[in-house]
């Protein structure tokens, strides 16, 4: 049974936060940290973890203050319990005849999700063992429920153990959403950023789908739509993933999918919505708006071309040449860089 989640629909005004703590063991694989922890808050890394390092990296210059010091110490506190109870269950699995093969993995997921205009609250607490659902917790019954026949020693185990049961009840019941709220609170100058989206046209030839894209925006939540004269149109659209980009902002894409006949005798449009637009991104779907590598191989002119091919001939012959008269031991770098 694969791992998946399940997420309420916020309204589209409302802004969802969320605080997700990733933990991830492998074991048999040398090359590999047997465990690492990511921690997120609105989909940004703020802190990482692995056993070979043996000390979590803060990844934002905020969280170097005095200020959040005492906030730090709370944190690690937190993330030590956890590594010890996973230690102790993978161990445990380890040992079982039914798992002796090398290779094993474990993944624990803890998110809370909150609302700041609603003040609703989502929880999610998972564990999973060689890729197979394991354990999930259930904070309404306090307990740990065990999806796999095999875990029942585990399940034992960790029900016994009052005060790892309290801690992880506490955790996601309490001190997740706290956590969440003062990292908004000390990185108000991160999570505050309001960064409007980049919006193209993108198709890859003349039969693909015509793409929707959207990046550099900030916060991660968008909405993008595609119309037809006018009115919401989802046959034969896909909707991507939000995804990060390296300078902390996001990007997702929506494709459509419709013959190029079609979206001549009709308007298409893409309509990008996000919070820091104070009017909807549209842009209507035309030849001239799509950006394309077709049309951009198809525009240059003949003698360019002719150009670039004579010009990589040349290049190719100075090469040889290069490396004709280049002296025995010498790299081709040294004659360059000597």
């Amino acid at each position: 049974m694969d791992l998946f989640f399940v997420f309420i629909i916020a309204s589209a005004h409302a802004e969802l936060h969320s605080y997700t703590s990733t933990y991830t063991g492998v074991m048999g694989i040398p090359e590999l940290p047997d465990f690492t922890a990511v921690t997120r808050v609105d989909k940004l890394e703020v802190h990482y973890y692995d056993s070979n390092i043996n000390k979590r990296i803060p990844k934002k210059d905020w969280m170097m203050t005095d200020e959040f010091k005492d906030f730090w110490n709370d944190i690690n506190a937190y993330h030590d319990e956890v590594y010890i109870q996973l230690k102790e269950t993978f161990d445990t699995f380890k040992l079982k005849k039914s798992y002796s093969k090398t290779v094993h993995t474990y993944l624990w997921i803890c998110l809370c999700e909150w609302d700041d205009e609603t003040g609703q609250i989502n929880r999610f607490n998972h564990v999973g063992f060689d890729g197979e659902n394991l354990i999930t917790l259930d904070s309404e019954n306090k307990i740990y429920i065990f999806e796999m026949q095999k875990a029942d020693n585990i399940a034992e185990n960790w029900n016994n153990k009052t005060h790892l049961l309290e801690h992880s009840l506490k955790f996601i019941m309490d001190d997740c959403v706290i956590f969440l709220q003062r990292y908004l609170e000390y990185g108000r100058t991160t999570f505050n950023r309001k960064v409007p989206p980049k919006v193209s046209l993108l198709q890859k030839n003349s039969s693909s789908p015509v793409v929707c894209h959207a990046t550099g925006f900030y916060p991660a939540k968008v909405n993008i739509t595609w119309r037809k004269n006018g009115q919401e149109y989802r046959e034969y659209v896909e909707t991507g993933e939000t995804l990060p980009n390296q300078d902390e902002t996001f990007q997702k894409h929506v494709s459509l999918r419709v013959k190029r006949e079609e979206w001549k005798r009709n308007q298409y449009s893409c309509v990008v919505q996000h919070k820091s637009l104070i009017k909807d991104i549209q842009k209507i779907l035309t030849e001239d708006e799509i950006i394309s590598n077709y049309k951009l191989n198809n525009s240059l002119p003949y003698p360019f071309m002719i150009g670039i091919i004579v010009g990589a001939i040349v290049i190719g012959l100075m090469c040889l040449i290069v490396l004709k008269i280049r002296k025995p031991g010498e790299s081709s770098l040294e004659l360059y860089f000597s």
